[in-house]
């Protein structure tokens, strides 16, 4: 007992007489990081992998790199090339996500070395390779002048992998003029509907094209059942919703079944509200007692310049709403950087003097600022004003130039005012007419921008 006593004395008393040892430090550690970096916690995951990154970890450089690729801004993606780089040295296989970083820089200078390590790659059979060659050649078929994208898709058609099969997906999407690819996109489709959400809305477009209004009750009726069990994306079924109603597809638009959907996951977004608004506008009978402004103002409160654009149509029609063109004109012009539309609705504004005197001058600035932002409606709007003698000056040059770009464009009435016209020109006026087209159609391919309006001022020796 004694000696028990005496031996819990003397720890007693060499604790008493050291000092407390230092917390142990918070060491990184590499699952924390790679957890972080998954919930998209920059900075928590920073704290973890970069300090192993630097040690050199493979796995923490190629977890970090992998996370600031997900970044759009220039600086964080170039930190995702350092890393990528790194870890290519030891890793052949991270020359792939790096080319699409790479890639994603959208710089031409650094084209030609993704292609490489993306060539490379695919020789060797990666089939992520083939996937990122095939979405490239899809956004940018310059590159590909001799057409090797066809050896792609053929080979990408072979395979079942889903990065592979998304990207065949993707480039069907832009040759839907082809009807052979048509159909492949549509069967393909269907076979990827569980695991390609975006599929909902090609087969969407594809059912209304070819009026199967059957197939397209059973189709929403899925895609409701995936969005209720989590499998369909808000943002999918908004864009399956809108292919059933939206001008560019071909077929009647059928708003019956696209207005329910977008009632659905209308609070997910400012551009549902925005087009749930617009259908109760549109077709009025939907939902007799709806307040598309009171949904619009809630959605530009969001930062919608497509609630601007709608709220200005509404009080310049006077929709479901009193007339007000002034209110109009400030809507329009909040939206107007943003939406080509916006445009084109100012010049009528303009053009028919909704405000006082009637400016045409003004009117042909903004016409050609929304034509120029690929509004093709605008274009058959300035034909009209330089055929009908207005306010400026007529001239049969301009007016078939721009009828010639609304008829490519598509709009119906423009093949029938551009034949109207070249019947009364002179062959000099048809060249100066043709290459007038020409270098319009150079202008708009070439920019990447919406030109203000007073950078769309037509020539002085036209105006009246």
């Amino acid at each position: 007992m004694n000696a028990a006593r005496g031996l819990a004395a003397c720890v007693l008393a060499v604790a008493l007489a050291c000092p407390a040892l230092p917390p142990e430090p918070d060491l990184p550690d590499l699952r924390r990081g790679r957890a972080s970096a998954e919930a998209g916690d920059v900075a928590a995951a920073e704290r973890d992998l970069v300090p192993l990154a630097r040690l050199g970890y493979l796995d923490a450089q190629l977890a970090l790199a992998a996370l600031y690729a997900r970044s759009q801004e220039r600086p964080t993606l170039e930190k995702a090339l350092h890393w990528y780089r790194i870890a290519a040295r030891r890793d052949p296989a991270a020359t792939v996500p790096l080319s699409r970083v790479l890639l994603k820089l959208d710089d031409p200078s650094t084209f030609a070395e993704a292609e490489k390590f993306l060539r490379a790659a695919d020789r060797k059979g990666d089939p992520r390779a083939l996937a990122a060659l095939l979405e490239f050649y899809t956004d940018h078929p310059e590159r590909d002048p001799r057409g090797t994208v066809g050896a792609l898709v053929a080979r990408a058609e072979k395979q079942r992998g889903p990065e592979v099969e998304s990207a065949l997906i993707r480039w069907y999407r832009r040759h839907t003029g082809d009807a052979r690819i048509a159909a492949a996109l549509a069967a393909r489709c269907a076979r990827a509907l569980a695991r390609v959400p975006e599929c909902y809305a090609d087969l969407a477009r594809h059912h209304r094209a070819r009026g199967e209004r059957a197939a397209l009750a059973r189709l929403t009726a899925d895609g409701v059942r995936a969005h209720r069990r989590g499998a369909l994306p808000a943002p999918a079924l908004e864009r399956m919703a809108w292919s059933l109603v939206q001008e560019s597809v071909p077929g009647e638009p059928l708003p019956e079944l696209a207005f329910p959907l977008l009632r659905r996951v209308m609070d997910a977004s400012p551009t549902a509200l925005v087009r749930v608004a617009r259908l109760q506008v549109e077709y009025p009978h939907l939902d007799p007692d709806g307040n598309p402004e009171r949904l619009l103002r809630t959605a530009l409160a969001q930062g919608s310049p497509e609630a601007a654009l709608a709220l200005g149509r509404l009080y310049l029609n006077g929709t479901r709403v009193p007339a007000d063109p002034q209110r109009a004109e400030r809507y329009l012009r909040q939206a107007a950087a943003a939406e080509p539309a916006a445009h084109y609705f100012l010049g009528r504004i303009y053009q028919r003097g909704h405000l006082g005197e009637a400016d045409p001058e003004r009117a042909a600035a903004h016409l050609l600022a929304a034509a120029r932002g690929g509004y093709a409606r605008a274009d058959y709007a300035l034909a009209r004003l330089f055929s009908d003698d207005r306010g400026v000056r007529p001239n049969r040059v301009y007016a078939w130039a721009f009828a010639s770009l609304a008829a490519g464009s598509g709009l119906a009435e423009g093949p029938a005012l551009a034949a109207q016209l070249r019947a009364s020109m002179t062959p000099g006026e048809r060249r100066d007419a043709e290459a007038l087209r020409g270098r319009e159609q150079a202008r708009r391919a070439a920019a990447g921008a919406h030109p203000a309006p007073q950078q769309a001022a037509l020539s002085a020796e036209h105006r009246r």
